[in-house]
Order: structure tokens, then C-alpha cells, then sequence
């Protein structure tokens, strides 16, 4: 199974209940993390199309957490997302805000889940949304409910 997913999202990924091996592609926009070796790819979101062509159409399950919650950047990462599916379908796992719940279901046909990540010094509340049923994701966060 391939993984292809930001940083951000990586304990995220482990939750999915996927079962070895897994490989994980993770991108950045920050070229120092050329470093990490063939893991790595760069991603600039503004080039949706610019991947690498051994990545196109290998993965399973994409993990995204773009850097800005709009309508442009998220189409932007849908077209990404898209080439980089196995056979034209492949599981999501999406962070932003709840108000964008429509165009999540339109992108990707994904649905808000019970678990919200916490981001304490954010002014907004992130959720976690996929196109899969995940009991793992199907629980509320503990940390939310203590604040």
C-alpha cells in the first residue's frame, strides 16, 4: 500500500488500520526536507499537475492538510490527489474547517468524521473529514472535550 501525505497528518495515516507493509510518500513545500531521501517530494500546490510520474496512480490512501483552507487551493490539491489515486479511487483523509464540508463532498465524496484534531493555538477548529468509514476516527477527541 502507498501513502501519500504532508507531515502534518502522519500519525493520522497510522490510524487508518492499514495492514503492512505500507510505504510513505510525504510532500512539502519546504525544500529542506529534501534530506528525508526518496520519501520526499517536493509539492508546490500552485502546479497540481508537476509530480513525479512514478507517483501517478499508486496510491491507496492520500492524507491532505493543505497550508490555506480556501475553495482555489483545495481544487488545487484535488487535481493532485486525483493523479496520484490507484485506479481512479483511493481513500481520503482531509483536515479544514467544518464550513467547508460542501466542497468536500464535492471533491473527494468525503464526510466529517467524530475526531477533531487539537490545534490549541488556532482561532478556528479544524475537522477531519474522509470518504471511508474509520471506527478509529468515529470517537471524539478527549482533549476537545476537557477544554
Amino acid at each position: 500500500m502507498y501513502v501519500f501525505a504532508n507531515l502534518f497528518l502522519f500519525l493520522l495515516t497510522c490510524l487508518y488500520h492499514a495492514k503492512p507493509p505500507i510505504s510513505f510518500y510525504r510532500t512539502k513545500l519546504d525544500k529542506s526536507f529534501g534530506s528525508c531521501g526518496t520519501f520526499y517530494h517536493y509539492y508546490d500546490f500552485k502546479n497540481p499537475t508537476d509530480i513525479d510520474n512514478g507517483c501517478r496512480g499508486q496510491f491507496d490512501l492520500i492524507v491532505i492538510d493543505p497550508p490555506f483552507i480556501s475553495q482555489s487551493v483545495w481544487e488545487k490539491y484535488a487535481i493532485t490527489a486525483k493523479l496520484l489515486m490507484k485506479n481512479d479511487k483511493a481513500h481520503v483523509i482531509a483536515t479544514t474547517v467544518e464550513e467547508n464540508a460542501v466542497l468536500m463532498k464535492a471533491l473527494f465524496d468525503c464526510k466529517p468524521v467524530m475526531f477533531r484534531p487539537s490545534i490549541p493555538h488556532l482561532v478556528y477548529q479544524y475537522s477531519v473529514f474522509t470518504n471511508f468509514p474509520s471506527s478509529t476516527l468515529a470517537d471524539k477527541n478527549e482533549e476537545l472535550t476537557q477544554t
